[in-house]
């Protein structure tokens, strides 16, 4: 988690640093001009490759712990790993195809936000690059932390589901504790396969458990 803050905060920076460099040479009274250039440099396909580049490793490691953490409790071989499982690498590309849209759509939002607040107020390039600087000092306040372990958790959560679908569980019970909500709706609940991997945690941060039905599984003596 530590390295993949490391890798995160660098990919903000370099928005950051590309956003800066905008405006430089652009007129902040063409206020249109100046969020258009914003969507269009948070939107270019680079980050979108570079945030599925650093996040594969940690994702890919939390499925295989998730995984086999699963295989022990049901006291079965790791099926669900990568490379060997077409499925556990359809299940990162997957997620990291989602994780990619919804840092670019927050980055986005917020973006939009601060350079509306800006030039509603008159400010100039100076106030501009202030207020993003502002922005992305956030970032590392927060937001590097929010992503790297609820992405790191739900890639484990995933890992485990894939390995219960592998030995043929059908159902989970959700461990969730009661702190918010949410999470005390979700706990105690009896899930298919197909809600818990849709719902690998609730909120970031989350701390979201499976417990398998093994009825009627058999008990496999291969464990490795």
């Amino acid at each position: 988690i530590d390295g993949y803050q490391r890798d995160l905060s660098a990919y903000f920076l370099a928005q950051r640093g590309a956003l800066n460099g905008a405006w430089k040479a652009m007129p902040s009274d063409e206020a249109e001009k100046i969020l258009e250039r914003a969507i269009e440099i948070i939107t270019a396909k680079r980050w979108r490759e570079r945030i599925a580049r650093i996040s594969r490793l940690p994702i890919e490691t939390g499925l295989t712990l998730g995984a086999s953490e699963a295989a022990r409790t049901l006291g079965v071989s790791v099926t669900f790993s990568i490379p060997a499982s077409e499925a556990a690498l359809a299940q990162v590309t997957n997620h990291l195809d989602r994780l990619g849209v919804g840092i670019q759509n927050t980055t986005v939002d917020d973006v939009k936000s601060a350079i509306t607040d800006v030039l509603r107020q008159g400010g100039d390039n100076v106030a501009l690059r202030g207020r993003l600087d502002e922005l992305f000092d956030g970032y590392q306040d927060w937001r590097l932390d929010r992503i790297s372990r609820t992405e790191v958790t739900s890639a484990y959560n995933l890992g485990a589901i894939g390995q219960y679908r592998d030995v043929g569980v059908q159902t989970v019970k959700v461990s969730d504790g009661d702190i918010d909500d949410p999470c005390a709706q979700a706990n105690g609940a009896i899930w298919t396969l197909d809600e818990a991997e849709a719902n690998p945690v609730s909120h970031p941060n989350c701390t979201r458990t499976w417990i398998p039905d093994t009825e009627g599984l058999g008990r496999r003596t291969d464990v490795e």
